[in-house]
C-alpha cells in the first residue's frame, strides 16, 4: 500500500493544511478512564439537543491526545481499519487504512449498526450487552 495523504483541519476554523504523511498505521495509548457516550439531552426551556458535559469533556480529552501524538486526519475517501483495546486507566488505539473492499453501500456509521444489534439481543442471546467484551464488526 502505498503513502496516505493526510490533511489536518484547525478545529473551529475553516483553513486545513494538507500535508502528505508516510503513514501507513498510527497508534496511541489515550490516557483517562474510558467514558462511555451518554445519550444527548434535550433542554425543554431552549428547545435545543446538547450532549452532555462528560462525553464532550471525554471527546476533547481524546481528539486533544490524537494531536499531541502527531495522529493523522485520514482523508474520507480511505477506507479504514480501527483497533481499540480498553482498560480501567485508558484506551489503546490502532488506526491504519484497511484494504479497500470497494464503494461502501451501508451509509450509516459502523458504531450504530453494532449498537442496534447488541441492543437487539439483550435478553434473548445474553441476559445485557455488558457481557460483550469483544465485538469484530465489518461494514462492507
Amino acid at each position: 500500500m502505498g503513502q496516505v495523504h493526510a490533511t489536518r483541519s484547525s478545529r473551529g476554523g475553516g483553513n486545513s493544511q494538507a500535508r502528505t504523511t508516510g503513514v501507513r498505521k498510527h497508534s496511541v495509548y489515550l490516557t483517562g478512564r474510558p467514558q462511555p457516550k451518554e445519550r444527548p439531552r434535550f433542554n425543554r426551556a431552549t428547545g435545543r439537543t446538547y450532549t452532555p458535559a462528560k462525553t464532550e469533556a471525554a471527546e476533547s480529552r481524546i481528539a486533544e491526545q490524537w494531536t499531541h501524538s502527531k495522529g493523522p486526519l485520514f482523508p474520507k475517501d480511505v477506507q479504514l481499519k480501527v483497533w481499540l483495546h480498553f482498560s480501567e486507566d485508558g484506551v489503546a488505539v490502532d488506526v491504519s487504512p484497511a484494504e479497500t473492499i470497494g464503494k461502501i453501500t451501508l451509509r450509516g456509521d459502523i458504531d450504530n449498526y453494532v449498537k442496534t444489534v447488541l441492543d437487539g439481543l439483550n435478553g434473548t442471546a445474553w441476559e445485557d450487552d455488558i457481557q460483550v467484551v469483544e465485538v469484530t464488526a465489518v461494514k462492507s
